[in-house]
Protein backbone atom coordinates (compact mmCIF):
# COMPACT_ATOMS: atom_id res chain seq x y z
CA UNK A 1 0.00 0.00 0.00
CA UNK A 2 1.19 3.67 -1.03
CA UNK A 3 1.17 5.28 2.03
CA UNK A 4 2.60 8.47 0.32
CA UNK A 5 0.12 11.41 0.96
CA UNK A 6 -1.40 12.83 -2.57
CA UNK A 7 -3.45 15.77 -0.68
CA UNK A 8 -2.77 18.64 -3.01
CA UNK A 9 -1.97 21.59 -0.36
CA UNK A 10 -4.27 24.24 0.39
CA UNK A 11 -3.23 27.59 -1.46
CA UNK A 12 -5.60 30.11 0.48
CA UNK A 13 -3.49 32.82 2.88
CA UNK A 14 -5.53 32.61 5.43
CA UNK A 15 -3.51 35.29 7.57
CA UNK A 16 -3.83 37.67 5.30
CA UNK A 17 -7.43 37.29 5.16
CA UNK A 18 -7.76 37.91 8.81
CA UNK A 19 -6.04 40.89 8.68
CA UNK A 20 -8.35 42.40 5.46
CA UNK A 21 -10.70 45.33 6.62
CA UNK A 22 -14.59 45.32 5.42
CA UNK A 23 -13.16 48.17 2.98
CA UNK A 24 -10.60 45.99 1.21
CA UNK A 25 -13.29 43.23 0.04
CA UNK A 26 -13.80 42.66 -3.35
CA UNK A 27 -17.57 42.35 -3.87
CA UNK A 28 -17.10 43.02 -7.18
CA UNK A 29 -19.33 39.84 -7.90
CA UNK A 30 -21.60 39.90 -5.52
CA UNK A 31 -22.59 43.79 -5.29
CA UNK A 32 -23.84 45.25 -1.91
CA UNK A 33 -27.62 45.29 -1.72
CA UNK A 34 -28.73 49.10 -2.13
CA UNK A 35 -31.97 50.87 -0.39
CA UNK A 36 -33.08 50.63 -4.24
CA UNK A 37 -32.88 46.75 -4.02
CA UNK A 38 -34.89 47.07 -0.58
CA UNK A 39 -37.53 49.38 -1.97
CA UNK A 40 -38.22 46.91 -4.56
CA UNK A 41 -38.15 43.79 -2.61
CA UNK A 42 -41.44 41.77 -1.39
CA UNK A 43 -41.94 39.16 1.08
CA UNK A 44 -42.71 35.64 -0.40
CA UNK A 45 -44.53 33.29 2.28
CA UNK A 46 -45.17 29.81 0.40
CA UNK A 47 -48.58 29.06 1.03
CA UNK A 48 -49.01 26.66 4.23
CA UNK A 49 -50.29 23.20 3.36
CA UNK A 50 -53.07 21.14 5.42
CA UNK A 51 -52.94 17.49 5.73
CA UNK A 52 -55.77 15.80 3.80
CA UNK A 53 -56.89 12.01 2.37
CA UNK A 54 -58.46 12.09 -1.06
CA UNK A 55 -59.37 9.00 -2.92
CA UNK A 56 -58.26 8.20 -6.12
CA UNK A 57 -59.00 6.16 -8.64
CA UNK A 58 -55.89 3.62 -8.91
CA UNK A 59 -55.19 4.14 -12.63
CA UNK A 60 -54.86 8.18 -11.76
CA UNK A 61 -52.27 7.61 -8.84
CA UNK A 62 -50.45 5.19 -11.03
CA UNK A 63 -50.04 7.50 -13.57
CA UNK A 64 -49.41 10.62 -11.18
CA UNK A 65 -46.64 8.43 -9.64
CA UNK A 66 -45.19 7.54 -13.05
CA UNK A 67 -44.58 11.13 -13.61
CA UNK A 68 -42.90 12.15 -10.63
CA UNK A 69 -41.19 10.94 -7.01
CA UNK A 70 -42.78 14.00 -6.01
CA UNK A 71 -46.25 12.82 -7.28
CA UNK A 72 -48.36 14.51 -4.11
CA UNK A 73 -46.28 17.90 -5.55
CA UNK A 74 -47.91 17.04 -8.79
CA UNK A 75 -51.49 16.74 -7.84
CA UNK A 76 -51.65 19.60 -6.17
CA UNK A 77 -50.02 21.89 -8.52
CA UNK A 78 -52.68 20.54 -11.22
CA UNK A 79 -55.86 21.80 -8.48
CA UNK A 80 -54.33 24.80 -8.36
CA UNK A 81 -53.97 25.21 -12.05
CA UNK A 82 -57.65 23.83 -12.55
CA UNK A 83 -58.47 26.59 -9.79
CA UNK A 84 -56.47 29.64 -11.59
CA UNK A 85 -58.29 28.68 -15.04
CA UNK A 86 -61.22 27.19 -14.33
CA UNK A 87 -62.37 26.88 -10.62
CA UNK A 88 -63.62 30.21 -10.17
CA UNK A 89 -67.21 29.88 -11.75
CA UNK A 90 -68.56 27.93 -8.64
CA UNK A 91 -67.91 31.49 -6.62
CA UNK A 92 -70.44 33.71 -8.56
CA UNK A 93 -73.06 31.83 -6.44
CA UNK A 94 -71.18 32.63 -3.08
CA UNK A 95 -70.86 36.22 -4.34
CA UNK A 96 -74.21 36.66 -4.88
CA UNK A 97 -75.51 35.42 -1.95
CA UNK A 98 -72.22 37.67 -0.21
CA UNK A 99 -74.30 40.74 -1.74
CA UNK A 100 -77.67 39.62 -0.96
CA UNK A 101 -76.87 39.52 2.91
CA UNK A 102 -75.33 42.51 2.69
CA UNK A 103 -77.68 44.82 1.07
CA UNK A 104 -80.04 42.82 3.84
CA UNK A 105 -77.62 44.58 6.63
CA UNK A 106 -77.38 47.94 4.97
CA UNK A 107 -81.74 48.31 5.20
CA UNK A 108 -82.14 46.58 8.34
CA UNK A 109 -79.33 49.65 9.59
CA UNK A 110 -81.41 52.06 7.84
CA UNK A 111 -84.72 51.02 9.29
CA UNK A 112 -83.10 50.86 13.17
CA UNK A 113 -81.79 54.58 12.43
CA UNK A 114 -84.74 55.92 11.13
CA UNK A 115 -86.29 54.34 14.05
CA UNK A 116 -89.45 52.59 11.96
CA UNK A 117 -88.80 49.07 13.63
CA UNK A 118 -87.73 47.88 16.89
CA UNK A 119 -84.23 45.97 16.94
CA UNK A 120 -85.99 43.06 18.93
CA UNK A 121 -88.53 42.78 16.34
CA UNK A 122 -86.98 43.70 13.33
CA UNK A 123 -87.16 41.75 10.41
CA UNK A 124 -84.96 41.86 6.98
CA UNK A 125 -87.19 43.80 4.21
CA UNK A 126 -85.63 42.43 1.50
CA UNK A 127 -88.07 40.58 -1.09
CA UNK A 128 -86.42 36.75 -1.45
CA UNK A 129 -84.39 35.89 -4.21
CA UNK A 130 -86.64 34.65 -7.38
CA UNK A 131 -85.42 31.17 -8.29
CA UNK A 132 -87.02 30.38 -12.01
CA UNK A 133 -85.48 27.02 -11.64
CA UNK A 134 -87.15 25.43 -8.67
CA UNK A 135 -90.44 24.23 -8.26
CA UNK A 136 -92.52 22.24 -4.90
CA UNK A 137 -94.73 19.61 -6.60
CA UNK A 138 -97.20 17.64 -4.47
CA UNK A 139 -96.21 14.10 -5.10
CA UNK A 140 -93.39 14.47 -6.53
CA UNK A 141 -90.42 14.24 -4.31
CA UNK A 142 -92.13 14.29 -1.63
CA UNK A 143 -93.07 17.67 -2.01
CA UNK A 144 -89.90 19.10 -1.58
CA UNK A 145 -88.01 21.84 -3.40
CA UNK A 146 -86.35 20.35 -6.86
CA UNK A 147 -85.77 21.38 -9.98
CA UNK A 148 -88.14 22.09 -12.59
CA UNK A 149 -89.00 19.77 -15.28
CA UNK A 150 -87.03 16.81 -13.18
CA UNK A 151 -86.81 14.58 -10.14
CA UNK A 152 -83.53 16.21 -8.85
CA UNK A 153 -83.83 17.51 -5.76
CA UNK A 154 -81.97 20.88 -4.01
CA UNK A 155 -80.61 18.30 -1.80
CA UNK A 156 -79.12 15.98 -4.50
CA UNK A 157 -77.16 19.25 -5.90
CA UNK A 158 -76.34 20.20 -2.57
CA UNK A 159 -74.92 16.47 -1.79
CA UNK A 160 -73.01 16.42 -5.14
CA UNK A 161 -71.61 20.02 -4.49
CA UNK A 162 -70.99 20.07 -0.30
CA UNK A 163 -70.30 16.43 0.76
CA UNK A 164 -68.40 15.24 -2.75
CA UNK A 165 -66.60 18.37 -3.69
CA UNK A 166 -67.98 18.23 -7.43
CA UNK A 167 -68.28 21.57 -9.31
CA UNK A 168 -71.27 22.64 -10.80
CA UNK A 169 -69.68 21.90 -14.10
CA UNK A 170 -68.79 18.11 -13.15
CA UNK A 171 -72.14 18.21 -11.54
CA UNK A 172 -73.98 18.91 -15.06
CA UNK A 173 -70.96 16.01 -16.39
CA UNK A 174 -73.09 13.62 -14.28
CA UNK A 175 -76.28 14.82 -15.18
CA UNK A 176 -76.76 15.76 -18.92
CA UNK A 177 -80.27 17.01 -18.84
CA UNK A 178 -79.49 19.21 -16.08
CA UNK A 179 -78.39 23.29 -17.38
CA UNK A 180 -75.47 25.06 -15.76
CA UNK A 181 -77.72 27.85 -14.60
CA UNK A 182 -80.53 25.39 -13.06
CA UNK A 183 -77.40 24.03 -10.98
CA UNK A 184 -76.43 27.31 -9.68
CA UNK A 185 -79.79 28.33 -8.86
CA UNK A 186 -80.34 25.49 -6.77
CA UNK A 187 -77.23 26.18 -4.90
CA UNK A 188 -78.62 29.54 -4.91
CA UNK A 189 -81.96 28.67 -3.41
CA UNK A 190 -79.99 26.50 -0.79
CA UNK A 191 -77.59 29.41 0.66
CA UNK A 192 -81.16 31.15 1.11
CA UNK A 193 -83.06 28.13 3.09
CA UNK A 194 -79.74 26.20 4.08
CA UNK A 195 -81.51 25.54 7.41
CA UNK A 196 -84.76 24.00 5.78
CA UNK A 197 -82.52 22.01 3.15
CA UNK A 198 -80.02 20.55 5.93
CA UNK A 199 -83.06 19.19 7.51
CA UNK A 200 -84.53 17.66 4.41
CA UNK A 201 -80.85 16.29 3.85
CA UNK A 202 -81.49 14.41 7.53
CA UNK A 203 -84.82 13.58 6.77
CA UNK A 204 -84.00 11.65 3.53
CA UNK A 205 -81.24 10.36 5.37
CA UNK A 206 -83.42 8.40 7.91
CA UNK A 207 -85.76 8.02 5.20
CA UNK A 208 -83.42 5.74 3.45
CA UNK A 209 -81.94 3.76 6.73
CA UNK A 210 -85.86 2.72 7.20
CA UNK A 211 -86.29 1.31 4.19
CA UNK A 212 -82.83 -0.77 4.57
CA UNK A 213 -84.58 -2.12 7.73
CA UNK A 214 -88.20 -2.66 6.20
CA UNK A 215 -86.94 -3.94 2.63
CA UNK A 216 -83.40 -5.77 3.58
CA UNK A 217 -81.32 -6.10 0.28
CA UNK A 218 -82.00 -9.76 -1.13
CA UNK A 219 -79.11 -9.83 -2.95
CA UNK A 220 -77.18 -8.84 -0.05
CA UNK A 221 -78.45 -11.97 1.65
CA UNK A 222 -77.71 -14.20 -1.28
CA UNK A 223 -73.71 -13.01 -1.22
CA UNK A 224 -73.37 -13.18 2.56
CA UNK A 225 -74.79 -16.66 2.40
CA UNK A 226 -73.17 -18.15 -0.56
CA UNK A 227 -69.78 -16.89 1.57
CA UNK A 228 -70.58 -17.74 4.75
CA UNK A 229 -70.35 -21.37 3.58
Amino acid sequence: MNNKDTSTPLETDWDRLDKMTDDEIDYSDIPRLDDKFFANARVYVPPSKRENFIQLDEGVLSWYKSQSKEYQGLINEVLRKYIETQGTQHLKVAEAVAEYHIEKALMANQFAAEGELEMATMEMAVDKVHHPYIERKEGVCRGKPKIVGTRIKVSNIVMAYERMGWTPDQIVDQYPHLRLEQVHDALSYYYENQTEIDAEILDDERFVEEMKKKYPSKLRARLQNKYAD
